[in-house]
C-alpha cells in the first residue's frame, strides 16, 4: 500500500467520526435554550461531552418544586415538606421552581429549557412558605434530612433566617428570606452546615442582593458562596461579593416556573445553582466535595472589573472545571441512591400564584373562546430583593392565535392598584422563537442530520480521488 494514500475504509471512518462530533456538538432541541445564554456563558455544552450530572442528587431547599411541571419530569425524587407536613413539597410560590429548573431542567425534550445538568437529580425539600418566609430551626432541619438523604450537594438560595427565639410569632413573621439568599449566623444553622461538610456533602449559597462588599458567611463557615454576574460578565451591581465569592450568570435566567410555565428571573438566587448544577457533574462522578471546590475555582475565569474586591474568585467555568473527569457513558441513566421519585399525580395549586418582583413570566400562548378568571391577588415577596415588597398578580394571557409566546414583565415596585404589562409582541421581547415550541426540534435535527450526510459524502469524495 502507498503509504502516501489513506484506504477509503480509514477516510470513511473519520468522516463517520466527524458526523458524530459534529452531532454531539449540536445544543439540545429545546425551543427555548436559545435564550438562555448562562449555558453558553459558563461552557455547559461543552462540558456536557464530559459530564451532565449523572450520579448526583442536589437538595433544593426553598419553596419547593413544581412536582407537575413537564420539564422537570423524571429529574425529581422524593423530598419533604417541612413547613406543611404530610404532604408533597409542591411549590406554592415559584422560586423553588426556578432554582430545580435552573439545575436539572430535561434537555433535548422538546420543550422549553434546558438544565445546566440535565441528569442530575433535585430532592425538593421545602422550607419557606408561600409568603417566602420560614425558621432558622426548619432551615437546619431541611440541611439534616438532605445529609440522612446523603445528597452530594445542597442549593441555598436563601435570604436572611430568622431565629424562633426572635419572633413572638413562632418566627414566621419577620422580614422574607426570598431575596436571595443570605443566612445570618444562626448556630443551628450553622451546625447543620458543618455537619453537612463533615459528611462530604458541598453546600452552596447566594451572596445576597444588596450590592455590599461582604456577605453573610464567615471565612470559616464551610460554604462556598455565589454572587451574580450580569449580560456583559461582569459582577452584578447588585450582588454581594467578598474576595471568597464565586460568581456565576444571574440576570435573565431563563427557567421553569410555577403551573408548567417559564420565566426571566434576576438575583445570586439563580446564580447559585449553576454552581450548584457544576458541582453536581463533577461530583456524580466521584470527585470529592474538597475537591470539586477546588476545580471550579481553579478553572474560573477572572472578573473583567477594576476593583479587586469586586472580582472575587472569578466567575465559573464548567467546560474547564470538568476536564479530566472520567466522561460518564452516553447509555448509562443517571445512579441515584435516594427515595423513589416524587409521584406525578400532585394537584398544583388552585390559585395561579403571583410572579415575583424582577420575574419575567414566559408561557405558551394558547387559543381561547373566553378568559378564564383572574387569579386571586397573592402577596409574596420577590426572590431577589432583600427587602420585603408586594408583587403584582400575573393576568391571564390574552387570546393570541399566532404567536409562540407571551412574555409578562412584572414590575419591581408594586403599583397603587396591581397589574401586569403585556409585552407587545413576541417579537420584541422574544427574538429568536420565530418557530413553534413543538416544531423547532425536528428542524434542528434534520439540520444536523444533513450536515453529517455532508461531512460522510465528504470523505467518500476524498476517499475516491485518492484510490
Amino acid at each position: 500500500m502507498d503509504r502516501g494514500h489513506r484506504s477509503p475504509r480509514v477516510l470513511t471512518a473519520v468522516a463517520v467520526l466527524a458526523a458524530f462530533l459534529l452531532v454531539a456538538a449540536a445544543p439540545p432541541n429545546d425551543p427555548l435554550v436559545s435564550q438562555q445564554a448562562h449555558l453558553t456563558i459558563v461552557g455547559a455544552f461543552d462540558a456536557w461531552d464530559t459530564r451532565r450530572g449523572e450520579g448526583a442528587v442536589v437538595a433544593v431547599l426553598d419553596t419547593g418544586v413544581d412536582l407537575d411541571h413537564p420539564d422537570l419530569a423524571g429529574r425529581l425524587v422524593e423530598g419533604i415538606d417541612l413547613v406543611e407536613p404530610d404532604t408533597p413539597p409542591d411549590d406554592p410560590q415559584g422560586h423553588g421552581t426556578i432554582v430545580a429548573g435552573v439545575i436539572a431542567a430535561v434537555a433535548d425534550n422538546g420543550r422549553g429549557v434546558s438544565g445546566v445538568a440535565p441528569q442530575a437529580m433535585v430532592m425538593p425539600i421545602r422550607v419557606l412558605d408561600a409568603g417566602g418566609r420560614g425558621t432558622s430551626d426548619i432551615v437546619a432541619d431541611g440541611i439534616r434530612h438532605a445529609i440522612e438523604q446523603q445528597v452530594q450537594v445542597i442549593n441555598l438560595s436563601l435570604a436572611e433566617v430568622q431565629s424562633e427565639d426572635d419572633d413572638e410569632d413562632e418566627g414566621t413573621t419577620g422580614p422574607p428570606l426570598l431575596p436571595g439568599v443570605s443566612l445570618v449566623q444562626d448556630r443551628e444553622v450553622i451546625r447543620a452546615i458543618e455537619e453537612a461538610d463533615e459528611a462530604g456533602i458541598l453546600v452552596v449559597a447566594a451572596a445576597g442582593n444588596d450590592g455590599r462588599a461582604s456577605t453573610p458567611y464567615d471565612a470559616d463557615v464551610p460554604v462556598l458562596v455565589v454572587g451574580a454576574t450580569d449580560s456583559d460578565d461582569v459582577r452584578w451591581e447588585e450582588s454581594n461579593h467578598d474576595d471568597r465569592t464565586l460568581f456565576a450568570p444571574g440576570v435573565a435566567i431563563l427557567s421553569t416556573w410555577s403551573e408548567g410555565r417559564y420565566a426571566r428571573s434576576d438575583g445570586t438566587s439563580f446564580a447559585t445553582p449553576i454552581v450548584a448544577a457544576g458541582a453536581a457533574m463533577l461530583m456524580g462522578a466521584g470527585v470529592s466535595a474538597e475537591d470539586t471546590v477546588t476545580r471550579l475555582v481553579d478553572t474560573a475565569v477572572r472578573l473583567e472589573d477594576d476593583q479587586e474586591a469586586e472580582v472575587g474568585l472569578g466567575r465559573v467555568d464548567l467546560a474547564a472545571a470538568v476536564q479530566g473527569v472520567d466522561p460518564a457513558p452516553p447509555t448509562t441513566p443517571p445512579a441515584v441512591t435516594t427515595p423513589t421519585p416524587a409521584p406525578a399525580t400532585t394537584a398544583p395549586a388552585a390559585s395561579t400564584p403571583a410572579p415575583t418582583d424582577g420575574v419575567e413570566v414566559v408561557e405558551p400562548v394558547q387559543e381561547v373562546t373566553e378568559p378564564p378568571p383572574a387569579p386571586a391577588q397573592v402577596t409574596e415577596p420577590p426572590p431577589d430583593i432583600t427587602q420585603a415588597a408586594p408583587v403584582a398578580t400575573t393576568p391571564p394571557p390574552t387570546a393570541v392565535a399566532l404567536e409562540p409566546v407571551e412574555v409578562v414583565t412584572v414590575p419591581t415596585t408594586m403599583p397603587t392598584t396591581p397589574s401586569a404589562t403585556p409585552a407587545t409582541s413576541a417579537e420584541d421581547t422574544a427574538p429568536g422563537l420565530a418557530v413553534d415550541e413543538q416544531d423547532r426540534g425536528p428542524l434542528i435535527t434534520v439540520a444536523t442530520m444533513l450536515l453529517g450526510v455532508d461531512v460522510l459524502l465528504a470523505g467518500w469524495v476524498l476517499a475516491g480521488r485518492r484510490t
